[in-house]
C-alpha cells in the first residue's frame, strides 16, 4: 500500500456552477450518458448536470445519498437509513422501498452489475450487511460479514463489488458468482472512505484515518 502527496501543475481554469445554498452536497457522479448526477443530501434534491453547459435539472427527493443513474437512465439513490429508490427522470415517477426497520439499517453506497441489479452498502453498524436488490423481481438479498460492512461507497468492476470496512481498516472483494468474500486488512488506523478504480485496475481510495490517498494493486497487494 502506497501513501502520499502528488504534486500537480497550475493554475488551472475553473467554472462554478452554484448549488442550492441550504444544501449539503455529498457526491458527484456521471450518469454513464455524459451528464452529472449531484446528490444534495440537505437540499432534498438529486442535481442532473450538463457538464459542458451547466445546465441543470433538479429532481425534489427525500434525503439522497450516493445518486447513480442505471443503464436504463432510472437514477437509484438511498436515504442513508432503510430506504432506497429509484427515479425516472422523463417523467419524475418514484419508486421506493426499504431494507428494514429504520433503526436496524444504514444504507448508503449504490452501485450495479453487468445484470442490473442494484448493491447496497451500509455506512455504519456492527451488524451491517451487503444488499443486492434486483428491480425485475423486487427480490432483496443481503450478505452479512464478520465485522459488518461500514462503507459509504461501493463499486462494481469484473464480476465482483469492491467496498470498504472504514471501522475495522478493511478493503473487501466480493465475487459475485461465488458469494464469496477477499479481505484485505489495512494498517491501524486507517479508515478508508471514497474509492475508484483507475485504467490500470489498482484500486485507489482517500483514507479519513491516515490523511493519505491510498493505492491497491489487488494483483500484487502491494
Amino acid at each position: 500500500l502506497l501513501g502520499g502527496l502528488v504534486a500537480g501543475a497550475g493554475p488551472l481554469a475553473v467554472r462554478e456552477a452554484p448549488l442550492n445554498p441550504d444544501g449539503e452536497a455529498y457526491e458527484i457522479n456521471s450518469d454513464g450518458a455524459g451528464m452529472l448526477l449531484v446528490s444534495d443530501y440537505g437540499a432534498d434534491e438529486i442535481r442532473r448536470v450538463n457538464p459542458l453547459t451547466g445546465a441543470y435539472e433538479a429532481f425534489n427527493v427525500p434525503y439522497p445519498g450516493d445518486a447513480r443513474g442505471d443503464a436504463s437512465g432510472r437514477i437509484w439513490f438511498t436515504d442513508a437509513v432503510d430506504v432506497f429508490a429509484s427515479l425516472d427522470p422523463t417523467t419524475g415517477a418514484l419508486t421506493s422501498w426499504s431494507a428494514g426497520e429504520a433503526e436496524d439499517v444504514s444504507l448508503y453506497g449504490v452501485a450495479f452489475d453487468d445484470s442490473g441489479r442494484v448493491w447496497m452498502t451500509e455506512w455504519f453498524g456492527f451488524a451491517s450487511s451487503l444488499h443486492r436488490f434486483d428491480p425485475d423481481t423486487n427480490q432483496l438479498c443481503s450478505y452479512a460479514l464478520p465485522g459488518g460492512v461500514n462503507s459509504y461507497y461501493i463499486l462494481y468492476r469484473n464480476g465482483a463489488v469492491w467496498f470498504s470496512n472504514w471501522g475495522n481498516s478493511r478493503i473487501y472483494r466480493f465475487d459475485i458468482a461465488t458469494e464469496q468474500a477477499q479481505r484485505w486488512q489495512l494498517t491501524a488506523g486507517a479508515s478508508p472512505t471514497g474509492m475508484d478504480f483507475d485504467t490500470w485496475g489498482n484500486l485507489w481510495w482517500a483514507d479519513e484515518g491516515t490523511e493519505a490517498l491510498v493505492r491497491l494493486n489487488p494483483s500484487t497487494d502491494q
